[in-house]
This record gives C-alpha cells, structure tokens and sequence, in this order.
C-alpha cells in the first residue's frame, strides 16, 4: 500500500516539476539579449579613434555607449525574476539524495535540468554586469578625451578680431558659403522639381489656423475659465501678483507651442509637397533654429516688459526700453543661434576652418555687443525707477549679479581682443543662456510663491477652490502652503544648479551620468529608489488620499447622514472607511515604490524593536482608538466626564479623543486614558439625563401642598418627561427650614441644567417669599 503511495507522489512531483520548468525560449532571448549589447559594445571601443572625428560625434558615441550601459543594467534588473523563480523551485525539489535512496528519473531530469537553467541564467546576469563596467570605462575614457579637446579648442590662440586677416579670412569665407549655400539649394530645388505638388501646401494655412485657434481663443478661454485671466478694466487695474506672473508664464508656454507647431506644420507642408530633400531640410534647420529662437526668447522678454501695458509690467523700466528689450533679446538669441546652426552647416559643407573662426568671432562680438546693450538698459532703469515707482516689481535680485554680469562680459571681450576666439563665443554664448535661465527661474519661483499666498488667502479664488476641493483646515491649508514652497524652492535650486553647472562645465563634469543615476534609481538591498519609482508612489499615495477623503465625504453626506444611526455609530463607520482607505493607499503607493510585501517581516521586527524602545505609548494610543471605535463604550456626541474634565465627545482621532467643554475649551485625552481609567459617560445607554431642583420653606408650611405645587410646575414643562414623572419629596427636617427636593427626567441631557434654571425661575415667580427660606449673610463684628 504504501509503495503505490510512494509511486503517486513521485508521479505527482515528476508533473509539479515539469510544471516548474521555466520558459527556455526566454532564457534564449536573454542571452542573445546579451550578446548583442555585447557586440554593440565592441563596435564602438574596438574600433580605431578618428583623430578629425568632430564634437557632434563625440556626442553621438557617448549616447551610444550610454545607451549600452543603460540596456545592460535594465536587462540585469529583468533576469533578477526568472533567476529567482528557477532557484524558488529547486529549493521546493530539494537536494539530490546522498544516502543510496534512489528517485524517479523524472525528477533527477527536472533538478539537472533547473541547475543548468540556473547556471545560464547567473551567466547572462554576470555578462550583463561586465557590459556596465565596461561601458563605464569606455564612457570615462570619453570624458577624458573630451575635456582635452576641450581645454585644446578653448583655450587656443588664434588672430585677434582687430587683426585684418581675421576680416580678410571671413570676407573669403563667407563668399565661398554664400556660395555653396547657393549650389545646396539649387540641387534640392531641381531634385524636389520632378515630384513637386502643390496641393499638400494647404496644410501649411490649416496648421496656421488650426495654431491661431488653439493658441488665440481656446487656451485663453480656458484661461479665463480657471480664473487666471479677464478682460475687464476693473481687474486689471486691481490685478494681484498672481495674475501679473501668470501671464508671463502661460503666455510663454503658448508661444513656444506655436513657434514649435508653426514650423512642424510648415515642415509637413513643404515634405508633403515633396520639397523636403536632404539639401533643403539643412537650410530648413537653419532657419527654422535661429528664428525660432529669436521668436521665442524676444517673445518672452516682451511678456516680462509689456511695452503696451505697464500695470503689467515685471521689471522696473521705462515705456521706452521696455520696447528696446525685447528686439535687444530677440536679437541676441537669434544671432546666438545663427551662429550655432552656421557652424555645423560650415561642417557639412567642408568650408575651410577659417570660416569657422571668422564666424565664430563676429558671432561673439554681436552678442558681447547686444547682451552689453541689455545690461545697460536694464541697470540704468531699474536704479532710477525702484527709487520713484510705487508698482511692486519682480527679479529685482537680478542688479545684485551685475557686477558678475559685466566682469564676464569683459572678459569675453579681452579673450576676442586677445584671439582667444573659442574661449570668448564659450563666455558670451553660456551668459546669454544663464541669464535667461535665471529669469525664467525666478519668474516661475514668484509664480509659485504667489500662487502659495494666493491658496493661503481663504478670500481667493484659488484659495476657495483648494478648500473646496481639499476640505483641509486652515491649519491643513497652512501645512500645505509649506510644502508646495518648500517642494518648488528645492525642485528650482537643484535643476536649476544642474542646467547651469551642464552649460559652464561641458565635460568637467558629466552631467548626464547624474540624470542616469537618478534615472536607474539608488539600489539599497532588493529596493530600488529611484526618483520615477518615488514620484509613481508618491502620487498613488496622493490619489488613494484624495480618493478615501472623497469617499468618506460621501460616506458621510450621501449616506450615513440618510439613515437612522446615531452619531457615535456614523463616525466609528466613517473612521474605518477612512483608515482602510489610508491603509490600501499606502500598501499601493508602496508597492509601486517596488517593496515586496514578502520583506515586510524586516521590517515588522525593526518596528517591533522600536515599538519596544519608544512606540509602545503610540501603538497604546493607537490600539485603544480601535477598541474605542468597535466596542464604543465612548461615542461622538457622548457628555462624559474624565479626570481631566468633562464635556462632548468631539472626534475620536486614531492617537486621541478631542472633548469640547462647556467654557468653550478643548480637551485632547489620549485613547489609551479612556481605556484604562474610569469614565463617567452620561449617556452611554440613551440619552435621558436627570436634573435636581432643592427647595428649602420655613417651618409652618404645608408640605403637601409644596410637593404637590413643585410637582406641577416640573410637570408643565415641555421638556420633563411625563413618564418617569417628575417626583418631590421632603428629604429633611433641618432646625430653621423644611428641604424639599423635586428630581425629574429630561429626553436629552444637555438640556437639565437649562430646565433645572426654568424650574428655579417658576418657583421664584410662583411661591410667597415668606416661605422661601433664604441664607442670611453673616453679619460683621
């Protein structure tokens, strides 16, 4: 009998392990995987450097090579899953006998077959790894060359731009590009001429229009919608900050849109009607970069001035250079970018390196000259205007960098007089670029901040709306307020000090290998952290917040509001709405972070130690608020009275209980108190309360007729209950007076002090102040 057993079991594993075996087919992807990251890898170390090899190569091959390494670390992280799934099942086939047992072949055949599984599967993870510390490698030896081809291109001297050679080399250079520019059009114009069309053009109008609806009507008429812009006269006399700040940054992001979707379109017209060959699509870039540019960045330096509008106005200047500015900034960016995309044009068409530096000369000399021109302007007239204008301005820290400003600004100078042509155009063209990203910086960090004042303003539209939608406090609102600055301050200083160090180091320091890091994440143990998987769990936290707080308003307001249940019974249900809707929020933002619950034993035992050195009062608090809500001995709305005082249940908090006391007082009573002291709860069973009325008459009174006059007075009040019925009695015989006393029910027991004083009033009224027998005061000696 038992050998049958024997045998079923061995059947049954034999099939629970054919079952097990992993997908060789996947196991076969991974290493082909490998080796062609592998083989990619050799490309492009293995080869021969190309000494005339240009920076835009460079460029090229360090994506390449970090775009290895990425794949590479990306698929060690995939091969961690089949690994451990293969290794999960030897573990569940145990160890091969070692005392002369013997087992099913089937089952010698799965094990053999895992442990080659597992041995391929940690080959092509040790492989994967190899590919990273290569590639690393590769990418370090890169940043080394790169840093001496920059130090060498920089810092070599060459003709000054007072030198006439220098004129007489660009003068023939540029008549040779002129001229070859020439040549590339008309080879793209005769090659575009067999299949031009031109019905495709009408795309161009489409696309135009299709910009001046969205840009022009509906994102404005969305802005108006959300309450960030007006028309009316009135408001914009009395505009706040907020407004001044967001139309700065919403009419820049429109005009970026459109600039961008101008030329898209105009591109897909001019390749849909067949004109978009290689030759025409390089003058394309050209033209489209530089005036895009221009477009834009004089686009937003005239935002910032508002010639025509100066209630709008973010910097202190006149109507006169607030119309300079902009054409001084639209110049500048769009001589900046000419002369980028004329360089690598000039590569492309093999012009002599001559050209290069005459070009790159008269470039630098036309930005020293505008980027002076706007420093001028802007110190000149923010000096005389900060000290006369009333008008609160913006970016006035910017004059604090002048000094910095121009002494760059000279040195780019002397290096062009010098003939240090590389290291001057490297100066002025990165300054241009820091000074419009500091004040776009610190446009969106005032933007921020009044939007923060404007939320803590409960009189605001932005400040109703973030109550509406929230249901925070004001003191929730002021918790929030300082986090959204305090998020936004660190978001700006740290991407901001990572653009700027990227555009004045170049290769002294790799940038892109920070945003790889951040980008893979930090690995601690089996976690990894990385700033996409916080920002997914972080926001799942958020949305599982705001969804329970939304479900437990219409817990609340929708439903428990409609039934019969008493106060107590709709917040316990309320509160365990809201405390597993908490708990599902944080089990998924944590989740989504990559935590397997299958370590939360760890970290279990490290609560428990810390629960057993410092929580304990916590975890006390915590647990007693949970037998509070189940077996509610106290409820919300209860009148109880502890040793700290007594009042009304107010809420029942996960760490305490908040009591309102009758001199308009709170009282914060930690759950564990309740638990474990005595507690005096008036209306634990119902909600009838008692209330004692002592009357004392003098001697010689009729004490039936007193009893039977208090009785009728306690029995016309509404609010004394008929049944029990109110009752008086002769509690004592004192030596000058008889003391009644009259008791009596009331339906609710915060209205017994308010009948035991109407009570009071009737008797004053009804009785003979001859019966009343009043204390006399003492009299002095």
């Amino acid at each position: 009998m038992w050998r049958n057993t024997l045998l079923v079991m061995f059947a049954w594993l034999a099939l629970v392990g054919a079952a097990f075996a992993y997908d060789e087919a996947a196991i076969t992807a991974a290493e082909t995987e490998s080796k062609t990251i592998q083989a990619e890898l050799r490309r492009l170390t293995v080869l021969p450097r190309n000494p005339a090899i240009t920076d835009e190569q460079v460029e090229e091959e360090r994506a390449s090579l970090e775009d290895v390494q990425n794949r590479a670390l990306t698929q060690s992280d995939t091969v961690d899953t089949p690994l451990g799934e293969v290794a999960t099942q030897l573990d569940q086939l145990g160890a091969a006998p070692t005392d002369g047992a013997t087992e099913a072949a089937s089952i010698t055949l799965q094990r053999n077959q895992l442990i080659g599984q597992l041995a391929r599967l940690n080959a092509v993870q040790k492989l994967y790894g190899l590919i990273a510390v290569e590639a690393e490698q590769a990418l370090t030896r890169l940043t080394v060359e790169q840093r001496d081809r920059f130090f060498q291109r920089v810092f070599e001297s060459g003709l000054s731009i007072l030198d006439p050679r220098l004129w007489l080399d660009t003068m023939k250079g540029t008549g040779l590009f002129t001229s070859r520019v020439q040549n590339l059009a008309s080879a793209g114009w005769r090659r575009a001429q067999s299949r031009l069309t031109w019905f495709p053009f009408l795309i161009f109008p489409a696309g135009l229009l299709l910009i001046w609806f969205v840009g022009g009507r509906l994102l404005p008429l969305l802005a108006h919608r959300a309450g960030f812009a007006s028309s009316t006269a009135q408001d914009v006399a009395g505009e706040g900050a907020l407004l001044r700040l967001w139309r700065v940054v919403w009419g820049t992001a429109r005009l970026a849109l459109s600039v961008f979707l101008g030329f898209l379109f105009l591109f897909v017209a001019l390749q849909s009607m067949g004109l978009m060959s290689n030759e025409i699509e390089a003058l394309y870039r050209v033209v489209a970069g530089s005036v895009g540019a221009g477009l834009i960045q004089g686009g937003f330096a005239y935002l910032v001035c508002a010639p025509l509008r100066p209630e709008r106005r973010l910097v202190a200047v006149d109507d006169r250079a607030a119309r300079s500015v902009p054409l001084l900034v639209g110049g500048a960016g769009f001589v900046y970018a000419l002369g980028e995309q004329v360089s690598k044009l000039s590569s492309q068409l093999n012009l002599p390196v001559s050209f290069s530096i005459g070009q790159s000369a008269f470039t630098s000399l036309g930005l020293i000259v505008l980027t002076g021109l706007i420093f001028h302007v802007l110190r000149r007239q923010a000096m005389k205007n900060l000290a006369t204008e009333s008008q609160v301005f913006f970016l006035t820290w910017f004059l604090k960098l002048m000094p910095l400003l121009w002494f760059l600004l000279a040195l780019a100078a002397l290096a062009l007089v010098a003939g240090f042509i590389a290291l001057s155009y490297f100066i002025v063209g990165n300054l241009l670029s820091t000074g419009l990203i500091v004040v776009a910086y610190g446009i969106f960090h005032a933007f921020s901040d009044a939007l923060a004042t404007a939320v803590a303003d409960a009189n605001s539209r932005p400040g109703r709306l973030t109550r509406s939608a929230t249901g925070f406090t004001e003191q929730g609102i002021g918790r929030l307020v300082l986090l959204l600055r305090t998020i936004v301050d660190a978001a700006l200083v740290i991407s901001g000090f990572l653009l700027l160090l990227a555009i004045w180091t170049v290769v002294l320091f790799n940038v892109s290998d920070v945003y790889s890091v951040l980008a893979r994440g930090l690995q601690i143990g089996n976690i990894s952290l990385s700033f996409g998987t916080m920002a997914l769990a972080f926001g799942v936290l958020a949305v599982g917040v705001f969804i329970t707080r939304i479900v437990s308003r219409w817990l609340e307001r929708r439903v428990l509001s409609q039934t019969q249940l008493d106060r107590g019974v709709q917040n316990s249900v309320q509160s365990a709405a809201s405390y597993t809707g908490y708990t599902l929020a944080a089990a998924l933002a944590l989740s989504a972070a990559g935590l397997e619950f299958s370590n939360l034993a760890i970290v279990a035992g490290a609560l428990g130690v810390g629960i057993g050195f410092g929580l304990q009062s916590i975890v006390n608090n915590f647990v007693s608020g949970l037998i509070l809500l189940a077996e509610r001995p106290i409820r919300v709305g209860d009148w109880i009275v502890t040793q700290t005082g007594e009042g009304i249940v107010k809420k029942i908090n996960v760490r305490a209980t908040e009591i309102d006391t009758f001199d308009n007082g709170t009282i914060i009573v930690p759950n564990s108190n309740l638990i474990t002291n005595a507690v005096k709860n008036w209306t634990l069973r119902d909600t009838t309360g008692r209330f004692i009325v002592n009357l004392s008459v003098v001697h010689g009174s009729d004490p039936d007729a007193i009893i039977e006059k208090l009785e009728t007075i306690a029995r016309a009040h509404p609010k004394v209950m008929r049944h029990p019925p109110a009752e008086a009695n002769l509690m004592k015989i004192a030596p000058n007076a008889l003391e009644f006393e009259l008791g009596g029910q009331v339906r609710d027991a915060l209205d017994s002090g308010k009948v035991a004083s109407d009570i009071r009033l009737e008797i004053v009224k009804s009785f003979d102040k001859k019966l009343l027998m009043l204390p006399r005061p003492l009299e002095a000696k």
